[in-house]
């Protein structure tokens, strides 16, 4: 059997993306080739599945070793909030 199509998969650090293109023997090699990008299907909002060019290439899982919310945080902003925000300023 012989091929009929073939594919690219960029695996990029931040997006991943699959393209393809038919193999057509009796076509001119020096041609640009009919190159489609091929939607991956995704979440895209809560309860909205739909395809999309580019793919994240990345998960972020919570895990127990995350820094709880806002403790990073400048502690001094509680303190002096008006000298804080000064230095933010500049």
């Amino acid at each position: 059997m012989e091929p009929k199509y073939v594919i690219g998969i960029d695996l990029g650090t931040t997006n991943s993306a699959l393209a393809f293109a038919e193999i057509r023997p009796d076509a001119d090699p020096f041609a640009p080739a009919n190159v489609q990008v091929m939607g991956i299907q995704q979440l895209t909002n809560p309860g909205e599945v739909r395809p999309e060019d580019l793919l994240p290439s990345f998960l972020y899982i919570p895990g127990g070793s995350d820094f709880p919310a806002g403790s990073l945080a400048d502690r001094r902003f509680v303190k002096s909030p008006r000298v804080c925000s000064e230095r933010c300023r500049r």
